[in-house]
């Protein structure tokens, strides 16, 4: 999914050890552009994406996913975060991401080809 809006607030990273080593989360509020705004907190995970590099106040497109997830009979929903980029620069590929490129067409109308029995039918290359 994906929204724009405007870095309300970034909050201080929280780091913390677990079973499975250190980890590092850190939390931004995002205000829609809507006529009423809403603000929505979300969360990063890791290094996947450095805030650093952004101050309140811009306007940017965020990434995320939404989950939730349940807690002694109470759900819990998280907006996590998995890419943010500057609105208005065009985004690309992330690195080491396969990127795809339509093949190059010499004709952009399939060529008829005769058929058994005089029916014309269409080369299209399609295997059905």
């Amino acid at each position: 999914m994906e929204i724009t809006g405007k870095i309300y607030r970034i909050f201080q990273p929280i780091t913390g050890e677990g079973r499975n080593g250190p980890w590092k989360k850190q939390e931004f509020l995002l205000e829609t552009l809507d006529q009423y705004p809403k603000k929505i907190l979300f969360s990063t995970w890791g290094d996947r994406v450095d805030l650093s590099r952004f101050a309140e106040q811009t306007i940017v497109k965020v990434y995320f996913d939404l989950e939730s997830r349940e807690y002694n009979g109470k759900y819990y929903t998280d907006c996590k975060c998995w890419r943010v980029d500057p609105e208005g620069v065009p985004s690309s590929p992330a690195a080491g991401a396969p990127s795809y490129s339509p093949p190059a067409s010499t004709s952009s109308t399939p060529q008829t080809v005769e058929s058994e029995g005089g029916v014309m039918a269409y080369d299209d290359d399609l295997p059905f």
